[in-house]
């Protein structure tokens, strides 16, 4: 598309928290709590990025406690 110069709306999301509808597009700063939503996305992705890890450890340590 981009070769072609044809522009794209972006897609829209949206959530619903407490009965209010917030709708959003990817890069959209101008809800005026942005700057928590990003930070709250932010420690999400560290805690599932540390969960992973810890999943994986905890694996390992089975697969050598169980075959050795």
């Amino acid at each position: 598309m981009r070769g072609l110069m044809v522009e794209k709306d972006p897609g829209l999301s949206w959530i619903e928290a407490k009965k209010d509808i917030h709708v959003f597009s990817s890069g959209d700063i101008s809800h005026p709590m942005a700057d928590e939503v990003q930070a709250e996305l932010h420690r999400l992705k560290r805690n599932m990025i540390r969960t992973k890890s810890d999943d994986s450890e905890t694996q390992k340590a089975c697969y050598l406690n169980c075959t050795g």
